[in-house]
C-alpha cells in the first residue's frame, strides 16, 4: 500500500509536536481514501 509508504515517511519527528502532527496528517489521510 502506498499510504503506508507515507505514512512511514510522515514519521520522520520523533518530538511531541512531530507525533501530534503525523497523528493529524494520518488521520486526514485516512479520510481522503474513504471518499
Amino acid at each position: 500500500h502506498h499510504w503506508v509508504r507515507l505514512f512511514e515517511q510522515l514519521h520522520l519527528p520523533e518530538t511531541v509536536r512531530g507525533e501530534e502532527l503525523l497523528i493529524k496528517d494520518y488521520v486526514a489521510l485516512a479520510d481522503a481514501l474513504k471518499t
